[in-house]
């Protein structure tokens, strides 16, 4: 419950920034989180697929499998 609202204030923080701010930390956090970032939007993506559609398609199996860590 404390993590959520820490990150729910981390947020609102980046919001409060301007644009160029906002801009310049997204692409600091990628250029050192890449990895982290990638593997989170994956699982982002697979969680919205099952959720709208309680399977994956052929393709996304496929494209799932092509992703896992080596």
């Amino acid at each position: 419950m404390q993590e959520a609202m820490v990150a729910r204030n981390l947020y609102n923080l980046y919001e409060s920034l301007s644009p160029n701010t906002q801009h310049q930390f997204l692409q600091r956090l990628f250029q050192e989180q890449r990895e982290q970032l990638a593997d989170l939007a994956f699982a982002l993506a697979c969680q919205q697929t099952k959720e709208e559609a309680d399977f994956l398609s052929p393709e996304e199996v496929q494209v799932f499998l092509e992703n896992l860590p080596k």
